[in-house]
């Protein structure tokens, strides 16, 4: 997957409005110093680093997800109470803030994320068409991201709190010893492949040795918990050892 803010895809998935909104939110360095001390507090707890590059990646992963869903039936879901442009907006943004909550409590991140964030995005959306709503959209999937407390009650809650569990990459555990942390954080996922087969989106994961999480057993369980997943997804593990 690719990991990098590709502005001239965000731009043509957002109403221009929308794409300077996000592009003021991706600049904003009281959310990227308030990222930088909520991942020190989930350190503390052992878990993996939840910065702010953690965020970007989460965001890059929804935009990917954005654009396979387009054309199937899960669209009608995601799409219920906004225009596309709106939406894509919301799930962006979400997906950038949804770790914001470790700054207040790790354990009540998800519910502590959606206050920061209503307060954070009320400068943005204030005067936006259809601004409340979309933020609104925001929070409510910052507070169901984490199924620790909540699974997600809506497609878009859905998409954004996968777009969070997707972030399993080498790079996310490199540098650090596994037993360090916690069980789900072990193990090494060499590549994660996001395609549309007929109609189903196929996410198709592959580790290089089966230990913690990464068990293929564990690791379907893992992003299995949705059943958004288990109705428009497939998630299929290959081993490389």
């Amino acid at each position: 997957m690719k990991f990098e803010v590709d502005k001239r895809f965000l731009s043509k998935i957002l109403s221009r409005d929308g794409f300077n909104i996000l592009e003021r939110v991706l600049e904003d360095e009281e959310v990227k110093e308030i990222y930088e001390i909520g991942d020190l507090m989930a350190r503390l707890e052992r878990e993996t680093p939840h910065d702010h590059s953690h965020a970007i990646r989460a965001m890059c992963i929804c935009a990917e997800l954005i654009t396979l869903i387009q054309r199937t039936t899960l669209s009608l879901e995601i799409y219920k109470l906004l225009d596309k442009k709106a939406m894509n907006l919301a799930l962006l943004t979400a997906s950038y803030l949804h770790d914001i909550g470790n700054f207040v409590n790790r354990e009540e991140h998800a519910l502590a994320g959606s206050m920061l964030a209503f307060n954070i995005l009320d400068k943005y959306f204030k005067d936006l068409d259809q601004g409340n709503l979309i933020k609104g959209i925001v929070c409510h999937a910052i507070a169901e991201h984490s199924p620790r407390r909540v699974l997600p009650s809506t497609a878009y809650s859905s998409i954004v709190a996968l777009s969070d569990k997707l972030d399993i990459s080498h790079m996310r555990v490199s540098g650090y010893t596994p037993s360090t942390f916690k069980e789900y954080s072990t193990g090494d996922v060499l590549n994660i492949d996001l395609k549309k087969v007929k109609g189903r989106i196929i996410i198709e994961i592959t580790i290089s040795h089966p230990s913690g999480l990464y068990r293929v057993e564990n690791l379907k369980n893992y992003l299995n918990i949705y059943d958004l997943i288990n109705r428009y997804f497939e998630v299929v593990v290959k081993n490389a050892f």
